[in-house]
């Protein structure tokens, strides 16, 4: 009589222990269109890493080149992490050019706070809050992690970009 509930508590642990793993959507939580110079880092099928929660984005910058691209959709329920894996990101962008910036309502905001921004223009409002972004850099590898302050800037529309101005700079 025994031995006929050891297979039964024995399945019971065992799905137990996947029961504790929290369930991944499958889904973006945002739909990314890319535009200038990016689009998937090599070996990559998809741009969004559901286990991770983490977009995967290349930029192929070449000497004077915009890199971009849009948040063309956001789910109705935002993932309290949400995060971007940038390859290709230059440690210096150039005498004119841009730094990693993310654009939305006529204001922009310094992603690669590290940045130095040689030339402004008086018709972008250019901020700088570290509060908005956790970012990490090894090399031309970005890391950024929206903090929940940070994930209201994500709306239809909004534009994460730089310009790498390799001619202005030698």
């Amino acid at each position: 009589m025994r031995l006929f509930w050891i297979a039964p508590l024995l399945t019971v642990a065992l799905f137990c222990t996947g029961c504790k793993r929290e369930m991944v959507d499958p889904v973006p939580p945002l739909e990314i269109s890319f535009e200038e110079r990016c689009g998937l880092p090599e070996g990559r099928q998809r741009v969004y890493d559901p286990e991770t929660g983490v977009f995967h984005i290349h930029f192929a910058r070449s000497n004077t080149e915009s890199c971009s691209f849009r948040i063309a959709k956001v789910a109705n329920d935002l993932p309290k992490s949400i995060g971007f894996r940038f390859t290709g990101v230059p440690q210096s962008y150039g005498v004119s050019g841009w730094p990693l910036a993310l654009h939305v309502a006529g204001e922009t905001y310094i992603i690669d706070l590290q940045a130095q921004i040689m030339e402004t223009n008086s018709f972008v409002r250019i901020i700088r809050d570290e509060t908005l972004f956790r970012v990490s850099r090894a090399g031309e590898v970005v890391a950024v992690e929206f903090t929940e302050k940070g994930r209201k800037l994500l709306q239809p529309g909004t534009r994460i970009s730089f310009t790498f101005d390799l001619i202005k700079y030698w």
